[in-house]
């Protein structure tokens, strides 16, 4: 699902979250859950999908380090 969704509107228009408070399972198995997610996607699209798209659209400027 991942790959497809990447393919149609760009791993810089998709970003990875989970909703902790409500989310199943441990925090180290939804890390493993988006891992397993991103198997398909190259490095630089797994870069964009967990960080990048979301730095951009949630910190001013998309520079804060």
């Amino acid at each position: 699902v991942l790959r497809r969704a990447v393919d149609m509107f760009g791993a810089d228009h998709i970003m990875w979250g989970s909703d902790i408070g409500t989310s199943s399972g441990t925090y180290k198995e939804m890390v493993q859950r988006m891992i397993d997610a991103s198997v398909l996607l190259t490095e630089e699209e797994k870069r964009a999908v967990w960080h990048d798209t979301g730095k951009r659209v949630f910190v001013k400027g998309g520079t804060r380090r």
